[in-house]
C-alpha cells in the first residue's frame, strides 16, 4: 500500500513538473511571438518613416528645381525689361505733366506709370528668388520687431477692421531683423487682406532652448486643402493682381536663418503660419549689426499701444 501511495506521489510530481514545464514552454513561445511583432512593427515604422522622407525630398527637388527655372528666366528677362521700362516711365511722366490736372490724359499717363511701377516690382520678386539671400543675423528683440510690424500693419488693417493683438513675453533671436520683418509683414499683409469683412490678426511669441517660435494666426477664410499645398510653389497665386512670389521669398528668407516656416489653415477655421528661428548663433558668420537698434524704423506713424498679454518664455 505504501508503494502504490509513493508510485501515485511520483506521478503526480512528474505531472506537475510536465505542466510547468509545458506553461514556461507556452510562455516561451509566446513571448518571442511579441518580440517578432514587435520588430516587425518597429520595422514598419522605419519603413513608413522612409518612405515620408523620401516623398519629402522629392517635393523639395521639385520646388527648387521650379525656382531654378524662375531663376533662369529672371536672369534672362531683368536686364532687357528694366531698360525700356525706365523708358516707358519717364515718357510717361514728361507727357503727363504736359496736360491740364484732371483731364483724363493726364490720369492715363498715371496709369501708365503705375503699372510700369508694378512691372518693376514682379522683375525685382523675380530676382528676389532667384538671388542667394544675404543675411547680417545679430540678436534681434523678437518683441520690438513685432511691434514694428504691427505699427506698419495699422492703416491697412484699420481699413478693413480687422483688429491687431501680440502675445507672448520679448525674447531674443539670431536674426536679420530688416530681411525677418519683410518675410513675416509679407504673410501679415496677405492675411490682412484675406479678411475681407475683418478679423482679428495675431502675432504670437514663444521660445525654446534653441528656438524662437513666431506663430501669424488669423481667422480669415482659411485655405482650401487642395490649395494649402501649392501655396510655396513659384507662379502659384489666388489673387487677381498676385505674381505667386511672395511666400517663395518668405522661405528663403526663413531658410537661409536656418530656420523653417509652416502652414496650417481650415477653412472658414483661420490661418496659421509657423515660423521657428534659431535663438543663438550657431558659429560666426562674418560682419554683423551689433543690435538690432541699427534696423530701419517703420515710416508710418505709430498707433495707440496694441493689445497683448506676456507668457512666459
Amino acid at each position: 500500500m505504501q508503494e502504490q501511495n509513493m508510485r501515485s506521489a511520483l506521478l503526480s510530481g512528474m505531472l506537475v513538473l510536465l505542466t510547468g514545464l509545458t506553461g514556461l514552454m507556452a510562455l516561451r513561445y509566446f513571448e518571442r511571438g511579441m518580440e517578432s511583432r514587435r520588430r516587425m512593427r518597429v520595422a514598419e515604422s522605419l519603413a513608413q518613416s522612409m518612405v515620408d522622407e523620401v516623398k519629402r525630398l522629392e517635393k523639395e527637388m521639385r520646388r527648387r528645381e521650379k525656382q531654378a527655372a524662375v531663376g533662369d528666366l529672371a536672369a534672362g528677362v531683368a536686364h532687357e525689361l528694366r531698360n525700356p521700362l525706365s523708358s516707358i516711365k519717364g515718357y510717361a511722366t514728361y507727357f503727363g505733366s504736359r496736360f491740364p490736372e484732371g483731364s483724363e490724359d493726364r490720369e492715363a499717363a498715371r496709369i501708365m506709370v503705375q503699372e510700369v511701377d508694378r512691372l518693376n516690382r514682379v522683375i525685382t520678386d523675380l530676382i528676389g528668388v532667384t538671388r542667394p539671400t544675404d543675411i547680417h543675423p545679430a540678436p534681434t528683440d523678437m518683441g520690438r520687431l513685432v511691434d514694428d510690424i504691427l505699427r506698419l500693419l495699422t492703416q491697412d488693417a484699420g481699413q478693413r477692421g480687422v483688429e491687431l493683438r501680440r502675445e507672448g513675453a520679448s525674447v531674443f533671436a539670431w536674426i536679420d531683423p530688416d530681411r525677418l520683418r519683410q518675410a513675416v509683414l509679407n504673410v501679415c499683409l496677405n492675411a490682412v487682406e484675406a479678411m475681407q469683412d475683418g478679423g482679428v490678426l495675431l502675432l504670437r511669441l514663444s521660445a525654446a532652448e534653441n528656438h524662437v517660435m513666431l506663430d501669424v494666426v488669423d481667422n480669415g477664410p482659411g485655405i482650401p486643402p487642395e490649395l494649402l499645398s501649392r501655396i510655396f510653389d513659384p507662379y502659384f497665386t489666388t489673387k487677381s493682381q498676385g505674381t505667386g512670389l511672395g511666400l517663395v521669398i518668405v522661405m528663403n528668407i526663413v531658410e537661409a536663418h536656418g530656420g523653417s516656416v509652416q502652414v496650417t489653415s481650415e477653412p472658414d477655421q483661420g490661418t496659421t503660419v509657423h515660423f521657428s528661428l534659431p535663438r543663438r548663433a550657431p558659429e560666426p558668420r562674418g560682419p554683423a549689426p551689433s543690435t538690432s537698434e541699427s534696423s530701419s524704423e517703420p515710416t508710418r506713424p505709430d498707433p495707440p499701444d496694441f493689445p497683448h498679454k506676456d507668457t512666459a518664455s
